[in-house]
């Protein structure tokens, strides 16, 4: 959804660098995440992800760090 309201802002003439979305700590141990990244081809540093700070007081797992550096490496 912010994908496209970005695409269309951007169509309508609107200049605005980047859109932020809320991601959870559940979808942050999506073994699937970083495939659907890539598949949206997000143009780098137009999208930011807001992570709330009890992601990182919970229990950190390797699934959750593996994502969070190749979301780094996609420019997000």
């Amino acid at each position: 959804q912010a994908l496209e309201n970005f695409e269309r802002w951007s169509t309508d003439g609107l200049t605005i660098p980047r859109v932020s979305v809320n991601v959870s700590a559940r979808r942050l141990e999506d073994k699937d995440l970083i495939n659907g990244l890539r598949k949206l081809a997000i143009k780098q540093g137009t999208v930011s992800f807001e992570l709330v700070e009890s992601i990182f007081l919970d229990e950190n797992d390797d699934l959750v760090a593996w994502n969070i550096e190749h979301i780094k490496e996609l420019g997000i």
